[in-house]
């Protein structure tokens, strides 16, 4: 468990600093006046324009937000006691202080891991905008209307997860980090 701990702590890290490389690049690029561009077919809505301070301190302020809520979710669920776990198969998986260990550390790796997607989307998000807004030196296309549907299968996903995965009554132990039952 603590080597994929170590592998979830680096990808949260290195999903922070994308986002903040992203959003750092954005706020130089940008234009004085950000066009948000929305399909009116799709959103049934116009564009939105922002000044480009005010959309970095939006996206700043929500991917922060985040952050600090799921820091602190992680911090709560690794405290709780054993009788306050609400999770599928409680019986199996409180049954033994190994257990209740595992299912800690799962919780805390999935919330640190959920954050580092919201890290990775926002950055998505950001780079859309660079390039929408930064049209007449890039080439690329500027169709984005996929970063929503994809952004809310992923993050569907990541919640349906520890679900799923607390179902699995795993019995085999030290060959995948889990403990023997």
């Amino acid at each position: 468990m603590v080597v994929i701990s170590r592998f979830v702590k680096f990808f949260w890290f290195l999903s922070l600093l994308l986002f903040f490389a992203t959003l750092f690049a954005a706020y130089f690029y940008w234009p004085q006046i950000v066009d948000i561009k929305l399909n009116k077919h799709v959103y049934g809505t116009e564009d939105i324009y922002l000044t480009k301070e005010v959309a970095f301190y939006y996206v700043i302020g929500f991917v922060s937000l985040i952050n600090i809520v799921m820091t602190v979710l992680g911090a709560t669920l690794n405290k709780l006691p054993k009788s306050l776990l609400l999770i599928p198969n409680a019986a199996f998986w409180t049954e033994t202080t190994e257990k209740v260990l595992v299912v800690r550390a799962l919780l805390k790796n999935w919330v640190m891991v959920f954050s580092g997607l919201i890290n990775l989307l926002s950055a998505l998000f950001l780079f859309a905008l660079l390039v929408i807004n930064y049209q007449d030196q890039v080439s690329a296309t500027r169709d984005f209307d996929w970063i929503l549907p994809l952004s809310f299968i992923v993050l569907i996903l990541a919640i349906i997860y520890p679900l799923v995965r607390l179902n699995i009554k795993k019995h085999s132990v030290y060959g995948n980090g889990y403990f023997n039952s």
